[in-house]
């Protein structure tokens, strides 16, 4: 008896759609990421009015306090968790003129991220994003109960009222993102941000102890913050959930909500992996694609197909075209590691997959650039198809971002 036919449908890139019909039986697991909600502004309203052990948020202010709004610039839908939060804070007296949002710098651009505010809050609203390279802005917090030194930017810790916005989500040296992970090391100094780089352990799971999340934590409590505003992403990059209440609580919650939808346990690795690769305006495609590559020689057999359905067009950073120079991935990592490019830790990504599985790259890069970076150029989407019609046992994956994967033999 013949197989059912499925119809695979992913997205890629910021317009492309990649569709293939295969045998069911050929198919070992499509993963698609929660949808979005329906309104982001209706979710933070029903999180902010239904807190998770704790009063709601107007219980926590009064109108004298001084206080500070500490987010994640990539928490999905930013803008609008802010503004309904902004919102629920002036009705409960609070000077929205005396409110401070405080933000990271991007750590590759240096620049400060763009806070689309509504008309009401744009012009009222301070806005920090503190230059790590200037000592001045930021101030000595407390030591650690390991005995580190902690510095963080000067609103901070001028606060009264501490409220933290973010995205819960997998993270290779944290185990998990989210609540106090926004204030370290991306709202401290340049010498702290350097030092806690890293690429993280992959035999690790997001549960084994982390001391850079427990750092995180320790500074959390040292702050007192007590109230966090959290999204769980979807699937195309948005909030499929969004939790209010106690730190802890929120992100303990957060974590169970995340494990459901974005963690694939396997017992064994395929052949044949295909990811698509998405990358939202004002996104680095070269990162996202890197971080991909992270996931799928997590779950690919070795010297296996990894196939990455990607719109790649821009020059990558210096750390992934230094790995055209070399006969094999492996001979660049370490000269990557002694030159240390802002990109290194997305060329050590490729360097890693390409060493361990022969990688496929649909994208709209010359097919000799391609090859230099010591992966198979596809053409157009037509090269993946045949490519895969002959594939058994395959695992597609629609949206790499925050999914993490284990093989558990």
């Amino acid at each position: 008896m013949s197989s059912t036919i499925e119809t695979i449908k992913l997205n890629y890139g910021q317009d492309g759609c990649f569709e293939i019909d295969l045998p069911r039986d050929e198919i070992r697991l499509v993963h698609y990421g929660p949808r979005s909600v329906d309104s982001v502004t209706e979710a933070t309203q029903e999180a902010l009015a239904n807190p998770i052990e704790f009063p709601q948020v107007e219980l926590a202010v009064i109108p004298d306090d001084r206080v500070v709004i500490a987010l994640d610039a990539e928490t999905p839908s930013a803008n609008t968790v802010l503004d309904v939060l902004l919102r629920r804070l002036e009705s409960a007296g609070v000077d929205i003129g005396q409110l401070t949002i405080v933000v990271s710098r991007d750590e590759t651009t240096d620049e400060a991220p763009a806070l689309l505010l509504s008309n009401e809050f744009k012009d009222r609203v301070q806005i920090a994003c503190p230059d790590p390279a200037d000592e001045d802005q930021f101030r000595y917090l407390a030591s650690t109960a390991g005995g580190e030194r902690i510095y963080l930017a000067d609103p901070v810790i001028d606060a009264d009222v501490l409220f933290t916005i973010g995205v819960i989500a997998f993270d290779p040296l944290l185990g998990y993102r989210g609540t106090n992970s926004v204030f370290y090391p991306g709202l401290s100094n340049q010498e702290t941000i350097q030092k806690t780089r890293g690429q993280g352990h992959r035999e690790l799971s997001p549960e084994d102890a982390r001391p850079l999340r427990d750092t995180v934590d320790e500074i959390g409590w040292l702050l007192g913050t007590q109230f966090s505003l959290q999204v769980i992403p979807s699937d195309d990059q948005q909030p499929a959930m969004v939790l209010a209440g106690a730190a802890d609580a929120v992100f303990n919650k957060g974590k169970e909500l995340l494990t459901d939808a974005w963690r694939i346990s396997l017992d064994r690795r395929s052949d044949t992996v295909v990811i698509a690769v998405r990358a939202n305006e004002g996104e680095d495609p070269w990162q996202a694609t890197a971080q991909a590559l992270k996931l799928g020689r997590s779950l690919v057999s070795h010297e296996g197909r990894l196939v990455l359905l990607t719109q790649l067009k821009s020059q990558p950073g210096p750390g992934i075209r230094l790995l055209s120079q070399f006969g094999s991935p492996s001979d660049a990592v370490g000269h990557l590691r002694e030159s240390a490019p802002d990109d290194m830790q997305d060329a050590l990504q490729f360097a890693d997959a390409a060493d361990w599985a022969r990688v496929y790259l649909l994208s709209e890069l010359d097919a000799d650039f391609v090859e230099g970076l010591h992966c198979i150029p596809l053409e157009n989407e037509a090269e993946a198809v045949r490519l895969l019609s002959f594939e058994t046992d395959v695992i597609f994956i629609n949206s790499p971002r925050y999914t993490f994967a284990e093989i558990l033999s």
